[in-house]
């Protein structure tokens, strides 16, 4: 089921330590009702303490309309309870002799809390009170009682006792998001999404849409990033994945379409092309390069060069995405590897992997290439779906990985990866990072430092983005 969770109300009890906490007038507007507690008690000279909980409708029903049955685990033993009466316990949490500020946590779920049916609650609870006690337990729980809920009180009405500062209680509302959004889901799959306008569906690994009725559909695909090479001299960072944004694509009630979400390539690998449906492949980023005399490794976007032990210049791999019928598609070419000096002085310095949004840097000096920048053309679209990569409010897809810095005896400085996930080139000892998983991005580079060996890592796998008007 898809749901959305809405923060209701909070609790925070203060120094003043209440026997009870109390939720009033909750919205009738939700499917169901979710509360976290945190929670310590004050009870004297002993470990734990009981939680009870009563509900009702307008005021709380102190009836014997109550029965719950748990399975506990208590310090490597187990047991059992049934039990009736006016309320449910719902958990037996830390008191005085506890070791000092652990609390007990638990979570309580009532499906249909509107209904004119009797109403059920779930709990899961855990503490761990000192070094070797500990307590765990599941419980089910009935409310015998038509009336719907909108009023919960939680006290200690076995021993009286009361909560202490800093305990707890949150109550959300659940949705279906089906009831939420009426007619406005169109279709399955995926991470369902909204923002008013539009409704997401958000692949981060392979799966299939399938409309319920005819759609006209935005699509963006992203492949997965190439890796960043390694362990010879100087090793070029991997190019980003190819980017292309289809629009209007009209889609057949009924149609099962394939979402084929690229993995991302390993150390000088091309990254795996994505798909949607039929439609042109995004293409695999680059995997960056480090032989003599070898240009970086062509992708959606290139791959950086390296210069293996020479001190000649290489270029970065080109961008192969291409896109028929698509409205966008994006891609640039790696950067170029070159190395300086002589004999011990040598420096081998890789190029930047190419980015969806611009080029990867060319090694300079003493400098490796930066990873060129992804495209922030999707920002709204990513940050609706909660992907990319925030920067400043600005949210970024499909950088390219950073170009190695390395030499005889001193190195240079290495190239930091491109804005949208792409993975930072090595110096010295310092290995590379590899690029953002869902992001396309690609891996930094690796290479050789004063006798030693370092390898490149992986690109960044691929994204699937659908959407449609609400």
């Amino acid at each position: 089921m898809n749901e959305t969770l809405t923060k209701l109300q909070t609790v925070v009890v203060d120094a003043s330590a209440p026997t009870s906490v109390t939720f009033s007038n909750i919205p009738q507007s939700y499917t169901d009702l979710k509360i976290v507690v945190s929670i310590r008690n004050s009870r004297s000279g002993f470990d734990r303490a009981p939680l009870t909980m009563r509900l009702g409708n307008g005021s709380v029903d102190t009836g014997s309309n109550y029965s719950y049955r748990d399975l506990q685990g208590i310090d490597g033993s187990t047991a059992a309870t049934t039990s009736s009466g006016t309320y449910i316990q719902i958990g037996n949490t830390p008191s005085s002799t506890s070791a000092t500020s652990t609390f007990g946590n638990m979570e309580i779920y009532i499906p249909n809390y509107t209904s004119s049916t009797a109403k059920s609650i779930s709990v899961d609870y855990g503490d761990e009170s000192t070094s070797t006690s500990w307590m765990v337990a599941a419980l089910g729980g009935l409310w015998n009682n038509t009336a719907p809920i909108n009023i919960i009180t939680f006290q200690d009405f076995i021993t009286s006792s009361s909560f202490l500062q800093y305990s707890t209680f949150t109550l959300y509302g659940v949705k279906n998001l089906s009831t939420t959004y009426g007619n406005s889901i169109k279709a399955t799959g995926g991470t369902i999404t909204t923002d008013g306008t539009y409704v997401y569906h958000t692949f981060n690994s392979t799966g299939a849409f399938q409309p319920s009725t005819r759609l006209l559909a935005d699509v963006l695909v992203v492949a997965g990033g190439g890796g960043g090479a390694g362990s010879d001299a100087s090793d070029g960072g991997g190019g980003a994945g190819g980017v292309i944004y289809f629009t209007s694509q009209p889609l057949t009630n009924g149609t099962s379409y394939a979402c084929t979400v690229g993995s991302g390539g390993a150390v000088a690998t091309n990254g795996v092309n994505s798909y949607f449906g039929s439609l042109t492949a995004a293409v695999g980023g680059g995997g960056g390069n480090g032989n003599d005399n070898n240009v970086g490794q062509s992708g959606g976007s290139g791959g950086g060069a390296g210069t293996g032990g020479s001190t000649t210049t290489n270029a970065g791999g080109s961008s192969t995405q291409t896109g028929t019928g698509a409205a966008a598609y994006y891609g640039n070419a790696g950067g170029s590897g070159t190395g300086s000096g002589s004999g011990s002085g040598r420096r081998y310095n890789g190029g930047g992997g190419g980015g969806a949004g611009t080029a990867g840097g060319n090694a300079s000096g003493s400098n490796a290439g930066n990873g060129g920048d992804g495209t922030s053309a999707f920002s709204t679209l990513l940050y609706a779906t909660n992907t990319g990569v925030n920067v400043n409010g600005t949210y970024y897809i499909a950088g390219g990985g950073g170009g190695w810095a390395g030499g005889e005896s001193s190195h240079g400085t290495p190239g930091t990866g491109g804005l949208g996930g792409g993975g930072n080139g090595g110096i010295n000892s310092s290995g590379p990072t590899v690029g953002a998983v869902n992001t396309g991005s690609g891996g930094g580079a690796g290479g050789f430092q004063s006798g030693s060996r370092y390898a490149g890592v992986a690109g960044g796998s691929g994204l699937i983005i659908i959407r449609y008007k609400m």
